[in-house]
């Protein structure tokens, strides 16, 4: 069955000139129940190749939270759709749905939807809901495309009212039960999710792709451009299955992000000490990690992880804010850049970079790159995944990809750089001596490498702190260590230009020995 070019307004909620509600000083209104209302309903379950196309849902339930009720304020839901085999919904708008904008669920099982080419704006609490209803069911090909999710909480509206409730809000919400209940082969791709009136207000706001329990997901190519959740962009929630593995790949984002959340957080376990790190597979590559000049405490970290939930692989990532420097500013929990590569072995290949988008600030929200942009050719390729960028441009079989949701046209040249050894030793050294090592810096791009070399004390650069290096081109950079107290040192050696590098630097200070004295000895006299 099909249904297209309809509009469907006004189900449920309240009219404009219901002012003995609208009006109503919180508490001392006459109506006590939320007047929710549904759009369209095929929640029965057992659906087979229903298409839902060029569809205006509008205005369906209560949607304004300004009113204060008890617990959650708003209700009702534009589409809510159950057991589906062959779902499309495609380019319909939902706009002010109160509770839910699209409603998709497993009972028991969903199978092979897509959404693509929809509009989810203003006023509803939950835009995408998916989820399983039923232990044991099961979601594997879905889908969720070319699809916008903006404005969510209206911001200057009335949404977040003086007598409103803080709403737990998403645009996209993926949860399960938490039992073996398997996702496979879903996808979120090439959408936007963001904010376009460039206006940060209310509490209620928790994710813009909230995972809870369990989804396997692949997010690629998709723009998180001023989305204003509190908890996270991506916050991945506690996960406690023992017979299921949970697959989390995101890939080639973009996040331009001035929420308080990370971009990427998670935990494992509900409980403390129930640490389930062995079912959870996350790998975090080619993102661009940005925050914007609203975002001025350097704790403000882009990702955020559990001690028992760190990805197996973080790499080929961009990490900027206009203001900080890579040394000041925290990228993950406590770990500057140049911490996370050290202490944890993540972003070999990862770097601080102004990505030089072209026009990202609201309303235009636009994270094309410059053609000179950084990271133009320096992401991984992860052709075996997908083979087109945000804008359905195609990537490159062969060789390396932009970093971020745009390919940005080609491989620039750039310089490059790299440091030998990544550590150094120095030993033991007695307190108040010198040693010396060596650091060998290499062009390993085409453009020149023009940079420096720097280390707080005990260690210093006695000589090559200086560089100006042609394409191949290496030169050593001595560093000295002089302990001053007895101890265990270390440091970390960061040089700058290309896309920066470090090396760590360590070393053990020990109390010279007191020399003997010299003594005279002396026959015994009469």
């Amino acid at each position: 069955m099909t249904v297209t070019g309809f509009e469907i307004r006004n189900f449920g909620g309240y009219s404009d000139t219901a002012t003995n509600v609208l009006s109503a000083a919180s508490g001392t209104y006459t109506n006590t129940a939320r007047a929710d209302g549904m759009g369209i309903d095929c929640s029965a379950g057992s659906n087979t190749n229903l298409t839902f196309a060029n569809l205006l849902i509008d205005r369906i339930g209560q949607w304004r939270n300004s009113l204060g009720w008890d617990g959650c304020s708003v209700g009702g839901n534009g589409m809510r759709t159950a057991g589906q085999y062959g779902l499309v919904v495609s380019n319909c708008e939902f706009t002010k749905c109160g509770g839910g904008g699209l409603g998709i669920y497993a009972q028991p099982n969903l199978l092979n939807c897509l959404v693509t080419g929809c509009y989810f704006h203003d006023n509803i609490n939950w835009a995408m809901d998916v989820s399983i209803f039923e232990g044991g069911g099961i979601i594997t090909g879905l889908t969720i495309t070319k699809t916008r999710f903006l404005n969510l909480n209206a911001f200057g509206g009335d949404f977040q009212g003086s007598n409103g409730d803080a709403l737990h809000q998403n645009y996209l919400f993926l949860r399960s039960n938490g039992s073996a209940t398997p996702w496979t082969n879903v996808f979120v791709t090439s959408c936007l999710f963001g904010d376009t009136n460039g206006v940060l207000a209310g509490m209620g706001g928790t994710a813009a792709i909230g995972i809870g329990k369990g989804p396997s997901v692949n997010i690629y190519n998709n723009i998180f451009a001023h989305s204003w959740s509190v908890t996270g962009v991506i916050p991945i929630y506690y996960y406690n299955s023992t017979t299921s593995t949970q697959i989390v790949r995101i890939y080639n984002n973009t996040f331009y992000r001035d929420c308080v959340g990370a971009c990427v957080e998670a935990d494992f376990a509900q409980n403390p000490g129930t640490s389930m790190a062995t079912n959870r597979l996350l790998s975090i590559l080619n993102n661009l990690f940005i925050a914007t000049p609203q975002l001025t405490n350097n704790i403000q970290v882009d990702v955020a992880f559990d001690p028992d939930a760190w990805p197996q692989i973080l790499d080929y990532n961009v990490y900027y804010s206009p203001n900080f420097t890579a040394a000041t500013r925290y990228v993950g929990a406590y770990y500057t850049l140049a911490n996370l590569k050290i202490s944890r072995g993540f972003e070999a290949h990862g770097f601080w970079a102004n990505p030089l988008f072209n026009n990202p600030a609201p309303p235009t929200l636009d994270c094309t790159l410059a053609t000179n942009s950084p990271a133009i050719g320096f992401g991984t390729n992860l052709s075996a995944y997908f083979a087109t960028d945000y804008a359905g441009n195609p990537r490159p079989t062969t060789g390396p990809w932009t970093i971020g949701a745009f390919e940005g046209g080609g491989v620039q040249k750039n310089a490059g750089i790299s440091v030998t050894p990544a550590n150094q030793n120095f030993g033991i050294v007695a307190v108040g001596t010198t040693t010396n090592q060596t650091l060998t810096v290499q062009n390993t791009g085409e453009d020149t490498l023009t940079g420096s070399a720097s280390v707080v004390a005990p260690f210093s650069i006695v000589s090559g702190g200086a560089y100006s290096l042609s394409a191949g081109q290496s030169q050593p950079v001595t560093v000295s260590y002089s302990p001053t107290a007895a101890g265990s040192s270390a440091g970390v050696v960061v040089f700058s230009g290309g896309f920066g590098a470090s090396a760590a630097v360590n070393g053990a200070a020990g109390i010279p020995p007191v020399p003997p004295h010299n003594l005279a000895l002396h026959a015994p006299g009469p």
